[in-house]
Order: structure tokens, then sequence, then C-alpha cells
């Protein structure tokens, strides 16, 4: 019999929670704020023990938060294509419509579309990818605020996300600076181009940005 997508999220979710051998830790909302200095490349570490405000600032000019979802997009040059694109994915089940215009915001300068997440709900990545490409635009790289326990699955770390609802790959973490049962909260970006060839298992490669081990 074949399983579900969210069966099998579930199932992901649960083994990597189970291998991380995490427990009696206390839940804490912490946010990252940090500045990258130059783009991260696969084989550079970025794990950084921080204590950070709320939000991380990507380039110049945008903010991710845990309830947010941003993706770097080309096409937007006017008014109009904000509208299509707010048409498009305001429509998605995880988008929190109350807020922004009907749960999405467009930057047309910096070509950019911030998705308000609702807390709890199962974030679809090919859903985002569908609903933009569907509006005639192409998106590049998604930015996302992550946390969870991470443990170590062969050569990489993996983490549950409950937020999103989803097990993410995590590419750019020395095994000497983190161990499994680490609770953490990352800033990580997904290439997009990824999204379509991505199997039904719902485990997403993401390459960190920034992290922040958690008491």
């Amino acid at each position: 019999m074949r399983m579900s997508h969210k069966m099998l999220v579930a199932v992901s979710v649960a083994m990597i929670l189970s291998n991380a051998a995490y427990a009696g830790h206390n839940k804490q909302k912490d946010e990252l704020q940090s500045r990258p200095q130059s783009q991260p490349s696969n084989n550079h570490d970025y794990t950084e023990s921080i204590v950070t405000r709320p939000f991380v600032i990507l380039g110049d000019s945008v903010t991710v938060s845990p309830d947010q979802i941003v993706v770097q997009v080309n096409g937007v040059v006017c008014s109009f294509c904000a509208v299509g694109i707010t048409k498009n994915a305001s429509k998605l089940s995880f988008v929190d419509r109350s807020k922004y215009t009907k749960g999405v915001f467009t930057d047309i300068d910096n070509q950019r579309v911030t998705i308000a997440h609702t807390p709890g709900k199962q974030v679809d990545f090919k859903k985002i990818y569908k609903a933009l490409r569907d509006g005639g635009y192409d998106p590049i790289t998604i930015h996302l605020n992550l946390s969870g326990v991470v443990a170590k699955h062969g050569q990489h770390f993996m983490l549950a996300d409950t937020n999103v609802g989803q097990a993410f790959k995590l590419i750019g973490i020395s095994s000497a600076k983190l161990t499994s049962g680490k609770r953490v909260q990352i800033i990580a970006k997904m290439d997009a181009a990824q999204i379509p060839k991505q199997k039904s298992e719902g485990i997403w490669a993401v390459v960190v940005e920034r992290l922040v081990i958690l008491p």
C-alpha cells in the first residue's frame, strides 16, 4: 500500500526526533539577527553560537521570521505583477491571510515575495513554486527561519521543524560544532530549482546561513 505524502513526512519527522535523544528542554522562541557578508557555499561552516535579537537581516532590507517564507524571484517589474502573485499564493492553505495583502507581500524593488505562514500548518514548497510559476514568475531562492532538534543521519544533520511540518537536511554544518540532540534555530536557504525534482519523502535540502544553538 502506498503511503500518502503527509504520512511519509510524519514518519520522517518521527524518525529524526527519535534519533536525536533529546528530552527535557524547554521550547523557546528565540529568533536570529545577523547579516551575511557573502553567499554561503556548501563547503563552508556557518555554525555560530551567538545570542541574537528577533529577525534576521538578509541582504540590506529583508527580514524573515518563523512565520514567514521569503522567496527571491525573477520577473516582478510592476504592481500588476504583485496582484497576480497575491492572487495565486493567497489561495494556499497554509497562508495566513490576515497579514499583508491576503497573506502575501511583494517587494517589487528587490524582487522578493514574503508569504505569511500559519504556524503549525504544513508548508508545501511545491505549491509555492507552482503558484509563482503559474503567475509567470521564476522562483530563485526560498529563505526560511527554522527551529528544532538536530540528529546526525549518515554524513548529514537532519532537522525536524514542527512549525512548518517538514524535515530538512542541513548543508554547511560542521560536526565538530554540533551534535545530535541539540535544539537549534537556523536561517537557511533552499534552491528553488530543486523543488520540482523533490521526491515524495518530503525531506528538503537547505543551506545553512546562520545557526544558533539554543540552551
